[in-house]
């Protein structure tokens, strides 16, 4: 998908954050509101259901999305899960803070779409003001892997997908909280979005080169 930057300009507000509130509950939606509010000078864009959510995505440009992980219509982290992978959105990092029902369940689903944050929903409002400091002043590097781009998260290393190299990428809080040129800006996304296309490339190449190296040849027919 090619993206049309000064389309995405015109949605976008150079030198303040465009935030995005993708949740059913009007009254959570006005506590997170607050929230962002007292920590981050923004625009707030307000969305209700996963359709719309794809929609807001698809034509403005996010700094910030806080959404619900079950939203009314779809799993936002598929939705996340394509920005991260350059499937929809005109980049792939926007800051990302999921809310979920009980961050200590076994559903992993949310954590890996590749959000910066996984809160609690029912504590989110009352926390989210000062996990956003944090990462407006250091947001974490990326881990891309086969099937995971966002924050690494992981402890442990499976046999068969080593550690990947950290990369870091822009970090539109802070660049629009510091005043960073937006040239400056956009120069961070084109070069975060090369290496890991460029990364992406490697890992595909490398795991060619390994299946083909373990298929049985085929005997020649006389």
């Amino acid at each position: 998908m090619r993206f049309n930057w000064p389309e995405f300009l015109r949605n976008s507000s150079s030198g303040a954050v465009t935030a995005l509130v993708a949740v059913a509950d009007p009254a959570m939606r006005r506590s997170l509101k607050r929230a962002i509010s007292r920590e981050v000078d923004c625009r707030i864009i307000e969305v209700e259901d996963s359709q719309a959510f794809h929609h807001a995505v698809a034509f403005n440009e996010i700094d910030l999305i806080v959404a619900d992980a079950d939203l009314k219509g779809g799993c936002s982290g598929d939705i996340i899960e394509q920005i991260r992978f350059g499937r929809l959105h005109c980049h792939a990092f926007p800051v990302v803070a999921m809310l979920v029902a009980d961050v200590r369940s076994g559903n992993h689903r949310n954590i890996d779409c590749g959000a910066d944050l996984v809160l609690n929903v029912e504590d989110a409002a009352r926390q989210l003001a000062g996990h956003l400091a944090a990462i407006t002043q250091s947001r974490k590097s990326f881990a891309v892997t086969h099937h995971y781009i966002g924050p690494d998260r992981r402890t442990v290393t499976r046999k068969d997908d080593p550690l990947p190299v950290p990369l870091v990428v822009p970090n539109p809080l802070m660049a629009r909280s510091g005043g960073m040129a937006e040239m400056d800006y956009r120069r961070q996304v084109s070069l975060a979005t090369y290496c890991i296309g460029l990364i992406r490339q490697r890992l595909y190449t490398k795991r060619s080169d390994t299946v083909g190296s373990v298929l049985p040849m085929r005997r020649s027919v006389a």
